[in-house]
């Protein structure tokens, strides 16, 4: 019973916390707090996609602002899918709602 209720926690924690720290480091280098460490990505805002997009466009924009193909991003996020179902659903639709459409 304890290790399912550790194992049911783990699946949810953890990939909320990578969702977490990515979000942190995103932050980080728009605001310029990591100004000494990283450089800034791109010069475009983070935007869900109208051309490109599937569902909401939120793996169409993620590409799109990384500059690479949507179809990494794609393969990605049904990787995530399948190890982290609730998670990975609550992400997407965390970033539909956060990030505004293009």
């Amino acid at each position: 019973m304890l290790g399912t209720t550790v194992r049911t926690l783990w699946g949810i924690l953890w990939p909320l916390a990578l969702v977490a720290a990515g979000a942190y480091l995103l932050w980080g280098v728009k605001t310029g707090k990591f100004s000494g460490f990283a450089q800034g990505g791109s010069a475009r805002p983070l935007r869900r996609s109208r051309a490109d997009k599937r569902l909401l466009g939120v793996c169409g924009g993620i590409a799109y602002y990384f500059g690479i193909d949507s179809t990494v991003v794609r393969v990605m996020a049904v990787i995530l899918l399948v190890l982290f179902t609730p998670s990975a659903i609550i992400a997407y639709f965390l970033i539909a709602l956060l990030v505004p459409s293009a």
